[in-house]
């Protein structure tokens, strides 16, 4: 083994030995949380939907300072109503997680719905300035809109899919990031050896 080998290697098992244990305490982090979806799904939904607003808030606010930071631009003010929109739906997420899970899928369905159709104007809208690229954001402004659709006419369906598939989502994931971390921490112990 030459030189720059071994010094690599120990580099390898100084950081691996470091940080084995990441992986692995997010794993179980996800193996918890995914039984905690699947054994109690309606409790898990409050802490499912604070999350999802957070993430709705936090899109809605990049949408609005991307449509603010192009003024004048095409699209521009469908960018601010489409983040106005994710920034209301974000904040009523945290402030009322407690709501009956219907009425959050619903809601989530109209809001997912008016993006969808924002998104296809805005892609109509712009089509003419970018003619390569302008199908894309029709083709998922397209898709939002259908699943909003999906999602306000069949709440109940939606809901246990949604939780179901997060819980075994959760468990795939957590177990695939446990097996990592040992793997992990097995190879810091050959190295270690070096």
């Amino acid at each position: 083994m030459s030189w720059g080998q071994t010094r690599m290697g120990e580099q390898l098992a100084r950081y691996t030995a470091r940080s084995w244990w990441v992986p692995l305490v997010r794993g179980l982090i996800l193996l918890l949380v995914g039984l905690a979806l699947l054994l109690a799904p309606l409790t898990s939904l409050a802490a499912v939907v604070t999350v999802l607003g957070v993430g709705a808030l936090a899109d809605g606010v990049v949408s609005v300072v991307l449509g603010i930071a192009g003024r004048g631009q095409w699209g521009a003010g469908w960018r601010v109503v489409r983040g106005a929109i994710g920034v209301l739906a974000g904040l009523f997420l945290i402030w009322q997680p407690s709501i009956s899970a219907k009425s959050l899928v619903v809601l989530a369905g109209i809001a997912g719905l008016v993006t969808g159709v924002v998104m296809i104007a805005v892609s109509v809208q712009t089509r003419a300035l970018a003619p390569s690229t302008w199908s894309g954001g029709l083709v998922a402004g397209g898709l939002l809109a259908l699943l909003g659709t999906f999602l306000i006419v069949f709440p109940s369906v939606a809901l246990l899919v949604a939780t179901v598939s997060l819980g075994i989502g959760a468990l795939l994931v957590g177990a695939a990031l446990v097996a990592h971390g040992w793997r992990l921490r097995r190879e810091w112990k050959q190295l270690a050896r070096l």
